[in-house]
């Protein structure tokens, strides 16, 4: 489905390699929350070798950080148990008035039925590789 390609975050970002795709795939501005300060600063120097511009990690907890109002995709890979998860999704959540246009979630090798719970399902893909994702509408 076309979408606006505002802005992406990557919950549990780790080294980068998902916000760097994105902004690859043409997205105004890419965002990675990660907790682990020591990914978060490889993702750091990740995206500065590669002299990205408008792509960014942030060292900051997934359960109490603020979407910027323009974004269009969020982006799980089974980062956080349910519990934390839940949080994440209530904080989501709580933010969804101010967005501006349409949000899209992808959550890659789902562990938790959460996102079922909270958000429109709209697909679900298993890959040749055995890898699963499931997409979802806010």
């Amino acid at each position: 489905k076309p979408l606006e390609k505002n802005v992406f975050v990557d919950y549990g970002s780790g080294k980068g390699a998902a916000i760097i795709h994105a902004k690859k795939l043409g997205f105004s501005k890419t965002i990675g929350v990660e907790f682990a300060k020591e990914l978060h600063e490889k993702a750091v120097q990740n995206i500065k070798a590669l002299n990205l511009k408008n792509v960014e990690s942030l060292y900051a907890d997934a359960t109490t950080y603020v979407l910027p109002d323009d974004i269009s995709v969020i982006y799980f890979f089974n980062p956080f148990d349910e519990v934390v998860m839940q949080k994440v999704i209530n904080n989501i959540m709580a933010q969804k008035s101010s967005f501006k246009n349409d949000v899209y979630v992808i959550y890659g090798n789902a562990s938790c039925t959460i996102l079922k719970e909270n958000f429109e399902l709209l697909k679900e893909l298993t890959y040749s590789s055995g890898a699963k994702a499931e997409f979802y509408k806010i």
